[in-house]
């Protein structure tokens, strides 16, 4: 079933999220190492594969010569980026941002 890429409208912040309308709520999203449902205002980002695409990166860097897509920020300011992971073989859409980095 297909899966969407968007951004959810949280208190004092704005994340990107996956929207699934075959779940309910169709919109879930990406914080703290896990996945909530989110049941307020979500925005649905259409992804243009002739202006877009998905670039593989790590460790916080963006590679020269791309620019990512902002899907949102933290309360405190920080920028959060639309990201696509594989889980279990499954291709997840979620977030990035160079404050999540984990070393």
């Amino acid at each position: 079933s297909p899966v969407y890429i968007g951004s959810a409208l949280m208190d004092r912040s704005v994340h990107p999220c996956k929207i699934c309308p075959r779940l309910s709520p169709p919109c879930r999203a990406p914080y703290g190492g896990a996945e909530f449902e989110h049941r307020g205002r979500f925005d649905l980002l259409p992804f243009d594969p002739a202006t877009m695409e998905w670039v593989h990166t790590g460790q916080g860097r963006i590679p020269q010569g791309r620019r990512p897509v902002e899907g949102g920020y933290e309360e405190h300011g920080g920028k959060l980026y639309h990201a696509l992971a594989t889980v279990q073989n499954v291709r997840v859409p979620g977030k990035a941002g160079e404050h999540l980095v984990r070393v």
